[in-house]
């Protein structure tokens, strides 16, 4: 009998709501006619759990967890680890004599362990989201662990250190074949069959060990240990010396941004011919070139931020959006009728803008080559002597925490609630009507409109720390 039940909030669907009869989402029984991939679909689900407050699905967002964490990640591991071992051995493990742990393993078998530990908690606390964020935390420990080893290396000087340290790599990789289980089937099955073993009926039992690994020296005796000694002959599910791997396959394949638009096109119903009501915030993607202290303002930073890509110049001046919040303001509300409707004033190269951003980014050279959010139009001013010509946009926490807004879009692409358009009739009075255009973020760290994603252009915006910046509000 259940005792407990894993409940939600709710899933919504780009800038509405699923509906069926509207053809609006995509549901079970057309996702496989989109060629995505099962598991793919289950990961981006879990990942986008709804488990504190409502998240949105969105084509572009699971593009990106495919793209930017399933294959660079667990994929780019598994499949590294697999096929260097079908090139140099031939497919066969070898006779390291792997049973004395290096520095570099030793502190592989602790780090590992430990999250093993961590993600049985998160599951038995039914923390779906962050069991499966651990998950991808121990295919990070192995990649890192296959960076700082490089077997290409130990094979041409040491071949037997080689073949220690694929065994380690693919132990781990046994060991996620396991921990995926409940997430990710088929990539599950799909490791078993690349190492040429069976899956294992209990896979969590298979994942720890009775017996302490560990070195004698070591203090350190987790709950959780995965099985990374050899065994001998005759264990016909674990990793043996002489055992022949099976042919290395990639676990997932790139998202193209095509499928991205045809998925979208496809099944956002009767939602693609809705617009929204005009936005009035001219919010941009910038670059910042130049970062320097205030000469007389510690708390804020002097940036130069490049506005449009492919211009360069040491010339800072203000925009046409800044040149209309002038006239508006010395010419009251005659001037600022005549900017109404206006879609989009040009931008110059480069604006400089200061933000006080000393506190929360105590290194200034660090903010240089970050990609942000520019408010445009709003009135230049004059802080402490020095001219701004537009804002920095950030995420504050309810604790304080702050990180700049971020798109991986070109300088210069606007920025708008999906579905809607800009319209410029004033300049924003700050900050009053600033809080006006309801900017936040969700639980992923994710800009909105309300409850309407940010883009610029198809890329979505985000809080550069996406778990610092997440349920935030925008200012």
């Amino acid at each position: 009998m259940a005792y407990r039940i894993s409940t939600t909030e709710y899933l919504n669907y780009e800038s509405g709501k699923f509906s069926k009869s509207k053809n609006t989402g995509v549901f079970g029984d057309n996702a496989q006619d989109t060629g995505i991939p099962a598991d793919v679909y289950r990961y981006y689900l879990i990942r986008n759990r709804p488990e504190n407050t409502d998240t949105t699905f969105m084509w572009s967002d699971l593009a990106a967890k495919c793209n930017n964490e399933l294959l660079p990640n667990l994929g780019n591991y598994v499949n590294r680890s697999i096929l260097f071992l079908v090139k140099s051995f031939d497919s066969i493990i070898p006779d390291s004599g792997a049973n004395v742990l290096m520095e570099l393993e030793t502190k592989l078998v602790i780090d590992v362990s430990d999250k093993v530990g961590e993600y049985v908690t998160a599951l038995e606390a039914m923390q779906i989201k962050e069991a499966s964020a651990i998950m991808m935390a121990i295919s990070t420990l192995g990649n890192v662990y296959l960076q700082r080893s490089e077997p290409w290396v130990e094979h041409k000087r040491n071949v037997t250190r080689c073949g220690h340290i694929l065994y380690m790599c693919l132990a781990l990789v046994k060991l996620l074949g396991s921990l995926l289980r409940p997430f990710m089937p088929t990539i599950s099955d799909s490791i078993f069959e690349q190492l040429n073993l069976p899956v294992p009926e209990a896979p969590l039992a298979a994942a720890s060990s009775a017996a302490d690994p560990l070195p004698a020296s070591s203090s350190h005796k987790p709950q959780f240990l995965f099985d990374w000694r050899p065994h001998e002959s005759g264990h016909v599910d674990s990793l043996v010396p002489g055992h022949r791997i099976g042919e290395a396959k990639l676990l997932v394949n790139k998202i193209e941004a095509a499928t991205v638009e045809a998925l979208q096109l496809k099944f956002g119903g009767e939602q693609k011919s809705k617009k929204g009501p005009p936005f009035e915030g001219h919010l941009v993607v910038g670059t910042v070139t130049k970062a320097r202290p205030h000469p007389s303002a510690e708390r804020n930073y002097v940036l130069t931020v490049q506005m449009v890509d492919g211009v360069v110049s040491d010339e800072v001046t203000a925009s046409e959006d800044a040149k209309a919040v002038v006239k508006e303001a010395k010419g009251g509300k005659k001037a600022g009728k005549k900017q109404e409707k206006v879609e989009g004033p040009p931008l110059v190269s480069q604006r400089e803008i200061v933000s006080g951003l000393a506190v929360h980014y105590p290194v200034v050279e660090s903010l240089v080559g970050k990609k942000v959010v520019v408010l445009c139009n709003i009135p230049p001013r004059a802080i402490a002597g020095v001219d701004s010509n537009g804002m920095l946009l950030t995420a504050i926490s309810a604790n304080g925490a702050v990180c700049l807004l971020t798109a991986e879009a070109p300088n210069g692409t606007q920025i708008l609630p999906e579905g809607h358009s800009f319209e410029y009739k004033k300049a924003l009075k700050m900050p009053k009507e600033l809080q006006k255009l309801s900017l936040c973020t969700g639980s992923e760290g994710q800009v909105l409109a309300g409850k309407v994603p940010m883009k610029a252009g198809d890329v979505p915006v985000l809080a550069e720390d996406r778990l610092a910046g997440a349920n935030s509000k925008v200012a």
